[in-house]
């Protein structure tokens, strides 16, 4: 799982090695295994997107910003999916923010026929940018990445944060109860 939250969860119902992988640290690793394949990036910026680019020297890369919006058009999904087909994508790396970009995934995992594996990691894209800053690692390690990035960027997170991490945390509770108690 992506969140330390996730993995203490897991844990906690007897998934003894569950740790936590990070989108961006899959990222990373993942492209030192897999240079020589096609990388297709979707999401973020054309300025954000050169510097990928040039950060991670990718032989096989194609990099597409598509336009800003809430939801993609049947003319735009469209366009992405002969994008998969024509670059013959092996991985297709999403950075849209969650979540669209995970409803974006599976929809366009189907509409191309599974072509390439389809990946949703969000700031990543930021990350390895270097245009936001990480939490320090000892954050990270306390689960408490999303309160760092919330502070660096609170106009886009709180809301989503004081959305999400309350139903979580009730949805956390009943799975352990249900799982201790029943």
């Amino acid at each position: 799982p992506d969140g330390v939250p996730v993995a203490w969860l897991l844990k906690s119902i007897g998934c003894a090695k569950a740790e936590r992988y990070s989108g961006p640290d899959l990222m990373v690793d993942f492209f030192k295994e897999t240079k020589n394949k096609r990388h297709l990036f979707i999401g973020s910026t054309e300025a954000t997107l050169e510097m990928i680019k040039v950060k991670l020297d990718l032989p096989y890369a194609e990099f597409y910003a598509p336009p800003f919006t809430m939801e993609f058009s049947e003319k735009e999904k469209d366009k992405q999916t002969q994008m998969v087909a024509d670059f013959k994508a092996d991985y297709v790396w999403v950075g849209l923010g969650a979540p669209k970009q995970e409803k974006h995934v599976v929809e366009m995992t189907s509409r191309t026929g599974s072509r390439g594996v389809w990946l949703a990691v969000g700031a990543a894209f930021d990350f390895i940018a270097g245009n936001k800053p990480r939490a320090p690692k000892w954050v990270q390690s306390a689960g408490m990445e999303w309160a760092y990035r919330m502070s660096t960027d609170p106009k886009r997170l709180i809301k989503r944060y004081l959305k999400t991490n309350p139903i979580f945390m009730e949805l956390a509770f009943k799975e352990f109860i249900k799982r201790k108690i029943g």
